[in-house]
């Protein structure tokens, strides 16, 4: 999870600025949601006094605390044409849920966090401020996405289940920020691995339309996105809008699994099939003999029992052309 910082409104200087009078804010407003531990980028300021100077109405709210993200898209709706996230993969896919369902605003994405994971499958600018909000304002067609919805949550790209969750879940924050992206579930299931000599898999039950497997699992990810940990296609032919979730579990198995996890982790070629398998399905049920932690886009939860729908067309999305998560 991302961490908040302390500020309710616009920074000072051209983030202050407000649309000015007589424009039509139902006609062009766009509402950039700024995590908050990135309100210092000069490089954002000068992007969006360099689109207000183009006649573009940009509001700017920073994040202060836990749920900003979300309360600050759903007031835009009504009051918007656009809603930029601009943030990590967990302000994304807080703003996503916000917006899910509405008829109104379409989301945009300016990837400011340490892994991006989303962004960089859909193809969005990383790394260029000026690319990526130009993309959000430039009037393209929002796409009709798919979401996935765990009980009342919804998230936009991957469950992350099993044994490592937890472990990354307790890393410090310290450790997160020298890992980068690669503090995620899978990494962390590698690193507890590594450490301990041992791995021992979650055991439970996993069933969807037409199958049901039980045994012991390291890993278990639920997709609607491709990539988790910077960069490690956990899910490498998912599309968001197919109505459907891409699952993949790795069994405890003789050991192929950890392998297989630590050369994902390690960024070697990996080929997953050879020690996981993967359904293509609407639903999806989890129920393990002892607790597990899941991640919801970096969101953790706990509980022994869990399920997972689709919820298709639940979002429009600002992506380029030729997005390859779209069918």
């Amino acid at each position: 999870m991302e961490a908040s910082t302390r500020q309710t409104s616009a920074p000072p200087g051209p983030g202050d600025a407000r649309p000015e009078a007589g424009r039509s804010a139902a006609a062009g407003t766009i509402r950039l949601i700024l995590h908050g531990t990135r309100m210092d980028r000069a490089d954002v300021r000068e992007a969006v006094e360099r689109l207000r100077s183009e006649g573009h109405d940009v509001e700017v709210r920073v994040t202060w605390e836990a749920g900003d993200a979300g309360r600050f898209a759903r007031s835009a709706v009504g009051s918007a044409r656009i809603v930029v996230a601009a943030g990590g993969d967990g302000t994304v896919s807080e703003v996503a849920a916000a917006l899910a369902g509405q008829d109104g605003p379409a989301l945009a994405i300016l990837p400011m966090g340490t892994a991006n994971d989303f962004a960089v499958s859909a193809g969005v600018p990383t790394g260029d401020v000026d690319a990526a909000l130009d993309l959000a304002v430039s009037g393209c067609e929002a796409a009709t996405v798919d979401m996935i919805r765990c009980g009342e949550k919804r998230f936009l790209n991957l469950a992350t289940g099993g044994p490592g969750t937890k472990i990354t879940a307790e890393t410090p924050e310290g450790l997160k920020r020298a890992l980068g992206g690669l503090s995620y579930a899978v990494a962390g299931a590698v690193a507890g691995a590594t450490r301990s000599g041992a791995f021992a898999g979650q055991v439970g039950v996993v069933r969807g339309p037409g199958f049901e497997w039980t045994g012991a699992f390291l890993a278990l990810v639920v997709g609607n996105g491709r990539q988790a940990g910077g960069g490690v296609e956990l899910c490498p032919d998912a599309r968001i809008d197919d109505g459907l979730l891409d699952l993949r579990v790795v069994p405890e198995g003789n050991g192929a699994g950890a392998l297989l996890l630590e050369s994902l982790l390690r960024g070697r070629e990996a080929t997953l099939d050879d020690a996981s398998f993967a359904h293509r399905v609407p639903w999806i049920e989890v129920e393990t003999e002892e607790p597990m932690q899941v991640n919801l886009d970096g969101e953790p939860v706990e509980g022994t029992s869990f399920r997972f729908d689709v919820d298709p067309g639940a979002l429009r999305l600002v992506l380029p052309q030729g997005c390859p998560l779209l069918r």
